[in-house]
């Protein structure tokens, strides 16, 4: 039985219960932070919902990608696109609060974390509430690559 354990522990992408545990309580609960769990990258901002909205209808369309469908109600809203393959993109939102908004991205049936966190990091732009990155932080100081 100990070699499960480690099994676990050794194979890479796996997750160990300590890592699950950290990941899934506290990534959604507090507002500004995000977490991918299973495909679905999750997050939360102090606004109100329909700014939220506003805000990933303009970071879809500049990034190239359409709103085929969108359903909204009072606590809750969905917008669906596509990528250039054909593959789903859809953002659920949903309203904690006058003041907190829950979003989720899944970009594809088993999910995609890079294209998910670039919409999030737009919308986040168009909400003014993205922060810089530490290599952005850095300025001009920081290490860049050329193309050869």
């Amino acid at each position: 039985m100990p070699l499960l354990g480690l099994a676990a522990i050794a194979l890479p992408g796996c997750l160990t219960p300590f890592d699950f545990a950290a990941n899934a309580g506290l990534g959604v609960a507090q507002a500004g932070t995000s977490s991918f769990i299973q495909g679905t990258l999750q997050a939360a901002f102090d606004k109100p919902m329909e700014k939220v909205v506003e805000a990933s209808r303009r970071a879809l369309a500049d990034l190239g990608y359409e709103v085929t469908r969108e359903d909204a109600g009072t606590h809750y809203a969905q917008l669906q696109g596509s990528q250039s393959d054909g593959s789903s993109i859809v953002l659920k939102l949903r309203k904690s609060s006058e003041t907190v908004t829950g979003l989720s991205i899944r970009v594809g049936l088993w999910g995609d974390n890079a294209v998910s966190r670039l919409i999030l990091i737009e919308i986040e732009k168009k909400l003014g509430v993205h922060e810089p990155g530490p290599a952005a932080a850095a300025g001009s100081g920081a290490p860049q690559v050329q193309p050869r």
